[in-house]
């Protein structure tokens, strides 16, 4: 088995909703989707696009594979625990999973 297969199957593992992920539905362009994620209430970020560039703020954050986060756009919206979570930003990780920092709406 090389690296990739391992990085794959442990991301499996952890995003199995009996470990550590739990269940949203991400809705985008007129559809749905549920999907397996990583929520953090306070993720600490240094934004780096717009008016807000360089300024340090705790945000909300999920973390998914980056397979199952080809759909995600600034206009996704997310409910998580019946609250609903627009997208702020969704750089790329060089893992194999994707972080995106949401916001209340």
């Amino acid at each position: 088995m090389n690296l990739n297969e391992m990085m794959g199957k442990d991301l499996e593992a952890s995003f199995n909703l009996d470990e550590f992920a739990i269940l949203t539905v991400h809705y985008f362009a007129g559809e749905n989707e549920k999907l397996n994620i990583i929520f953090d209430e306070a993720t600490e970020v240094v934004l780096d696009k717009g008016e807000f560039a360089g300024v340090e703020a705790l945000v909300p954050s999920l973390t998914l594979p980056t397979s199952k986060a080809t759909n995600i756009t600034h206009k996704s919206l997310f409910v998580i625990d019946g609250l609903n979570y627009g997208v702020i930003e969704k750089p790329k990780q060089k893992d194999g999973t994707t972080i995106v920092y949401l916001e209340k709406e």
